[in-house]
């Protein structure tokens, strides 16, 4: 019992627990500084651009940050390295409200990352409507290695150099007892699930058991079909990532579906996976990174997620960005619409994870 007559360890007893939930959330530390931009400054978030600096028009309006890229950039993106060291398999959420004041659609890319190491990262990545008001987005994931210092970045995925994607009430934070073999990309835009039952598999050759036929590949890659899978890796010294890519036909508007394909790692290094749903003009997409760590089996990997717009067609694109001469393994692709499949948003589940 306390000084003011509370006896404070029925706060540890079960039944107390079952009965006042609430008194038991007490959240870890934010570990972004004015992430409510109530400063009126910028800082300690940097703002970065290609080719140039001026690429990315960014001020404070009102407390809350906006920023747009130029016409002329090829990438453009806020950032905060935090300091902030974290041991391998640390559950992190990401909170922040998004909105966009322009007239165009605008794509944000939320990022995780150690900043010693950026090659070790997790991100989700948003629409935003023309005119969307500011509305709360949560990325949950978990650290894939020990990560040195932390480092969350925002990118603006569209140079029409119109303002403004807006953002307030950013907050990353620890979360023990979060999943360490999923990414969760909650989306409040996320269109209403629709009646109907599950396709069939829209990929032809997902199982190469018809050669490399109806697959092609990009970037500085080295492959090889072994035992009825593919195998490949990016090539060392090559500058580009290999990827591996396959098209089907269309998807409708707000459809909902489910990607599932069997993911091994013959080298002795970790490598992460990118693979990305798309339209076929890149107007739309979604993502989801898996880590292999080294000498990792084929094993089930899964996306869920769904598109705001028709998918003409559909592309699935697999990205390898470690050089290395032992292999990503890759078999089993299956994209399946499920219409009634229930989604927060872009969902990323690793093996063993418990899908819902």
């Amino acid at each position: 019992m306390n000084s003011n007559g509370i006896n404070v360890q029925l706060l540890t007893d079960t039944s107390v627990r079952s009965l006042f939930p609430c008194w038991l959330v007490i959240p870890t530390p934010n570990l972004i500084t004015n992430g409510t931009f109530a400063t009126g400054a910028l800082s300690p978030w940097t703002a970065a651009a290609t080719p140039n600096a001026s690429d990315l028009v960014s001020r404070i309006q009102s407390n809350v940050l906006e920023f747009y890229r130029t016409t002329t950039s090829t990438s453009g993106a806020i950032s905060q390295t935090t300091g902030v060291a974290l041991p391998a398999l640390t559950p992190l959420e990401a909170r922040l409200s998004i909105g966009n004041s322009s007239a165009v659609r605008k794509r944000l890319t939320v990022t995780l990352e150690d900043a010693n190491d950026p090659t070790r990262q997790q991100n989700c990545v948003f629409w935003l409507p023309a005119s969307a008001a500011l509305n709360t987005f949560i990325v949950r994931t978990y650290t894939s290695g020990a990560w040195g210092n932390l480092r969350l970045t925002l990118s603006e995925g569209t140079a029409t150099g119109t303002g403004w994607l807006r953002v307030d009430n950013v907050e990353v934070r620890q979360q023990p007892g979060g999943s360490v073999v999923s990414t969760t990309c909650t989306d409040p835009n996320i269109p209403t699930a629709a009646s109907g039952t599950d396709a069939a598999n829209l990929f032809s050759n997902g199982n190469f058991a018809n050669g490399l036929n109806g697959w092609y590949f990009g970037g500085d890659i080295t492959y090889q079909l072994t035992a009825g899978m593919l195998e490949f890796y990016k090539t060392v010294g090559g500058a580009a990532n290999a990827t591996v890519v396959n098209t089907t036909a269309q998807l409708n508007a707000a459809s909902r579906f489910e990607l599932t394909l069997d993911l091994g790692n013959s080298s002795a290094t970790a490598k992460r996976i990118t693979v990305i749903l798309n339209d076929g003009d890149w107007t739309d997409s979604q993502t989801c990174n898996f880590w292999l760590p080294g000498g990792t089996a084929l094993a089930r990997h899964t996306m869920r997620t769904f598109n705001y717009t028709v998918w003409n067609p559909v592309h699935v694109s697999i990205f390898e960005s470690v050089s290395g001469q032992a292999w990503t393994q890759l078999d089993n692709v299956d994209l399946r619409r499920r219409s009634t499949l229930p989604l927060v948003g872009t969902e990323c589940y690793q093996p063993g994870a418990a899908l819902p």
